[in-house]
């Protein structure tokens, strides 16, 4: 048995003891969908390397969830818990280290996008890197939006509201405004402080999806799923009257061109 053969095996029976763990769990079951989504998106790009790193991407979720009872990076990073979990596997025994798990744990680490670290790595890496992004923002960005983010930015981000309880969680972040407008992408980490915010990093990254190489997959995606429907009910839902039409409209172009 090869390497990547070997390793997605090995995901493949994590994934199903976590499932199994964690049953009917509606959060855990959005994560392995979205897992197994992205893996597929990369199976239809005839990219085997890829669709075996997907599958391995959000490992760090599982432990995240178990730990804080949400996906809230702010608290814990599922970057982090995922390279710890390989780590802790590899020691037990239970896993192989090689060549192709040392490029994953980079996809585990840095699947946000390279532009968001100083990577000194191998270019060739850098683009497994930065195509992960791609395919887990366009997941995350044209599915999520109607089957999970409500839910998402209203659990994994109430510390928001917690922190700042006399902040407008309707209110946008002017930086964050000026950036989405611009059709960009923007650390969520650094930038978001509201829900309104939350959404807009959301719907950024389907912008991002539809900007990119695999822009034609991005704009299927939301055509099948009618994702421009489900943010025009968010946007009405969580942004101020004044902004949810011209963010609708910001988000609609790209999905037209």
């Amino acid at each position: 048995m090869d390497n990547l053969k070997y390793l997605e095996n090995w995901i493949d029976e994590y994934i199903k003891k976590e499932e199994e763990k964690y049953n009917e769990n509606f959060t855990i079951e959005h994560k392995i969908k979205h897992i197994k989504r992205t893996a597929k998106m990369a199976e239809e790009l005839n990219d085997n390397f890829m669709k075996v790193a997907m599958k391995f991407h959000d490992i760090g979720r599982f432990r995240q969830y178990e730990l804080i009872g949400s996906f809230d990076d702010k608290i814990v990073s599922h970057y982090d818990t995922g390279i710890k979990v390989i780590d802790e596997e590899i020691r037990k025994g239970n896993l192989i280290n090689s060549d192709e798990l040392e490029i994953i744990k980079y996809v585990i680490m840095y699947h946000a996008g390279s532009k968001y670290y100083d990577l000194k790595l191998d270019e060739s890496i850098i683009n497994i890197i930065d195509n992960a992004a791609i395919i887990d923002n366009i997941d995350n960005g044209c599915v999520g939006a109607l089957t999970y983010l409500e839910k998402e930015i209203l659990n994994d981000s109430k510390h928001y509201h917690q922190n700042n309880p006399n902040l407008d969680m309707k209110s946008i972040s002017n930086d964050v405004l000026n950036m989405y407008l611009n059709g960009d992408t923007f650390d969520k980490m650094k930038y978001v402080k509201t829900y309104a915010d939350y959404l807009l990093f959301a719907s950024s990254l389907a912008i991002k999806g539809l900007k990119s190489k695999y822009g034609f997959m991005a704009k299927k995606i939301m055509q099948d799923n009618n994702t421009l429907e489900g943010y025009k009910y968010l946007f009405n839902k969580y942004l101020d009257s004044n902004y949810s039409n011209i963010c609708f409209e910001c988000l609609e172009k790209y999905c037209l061109k």
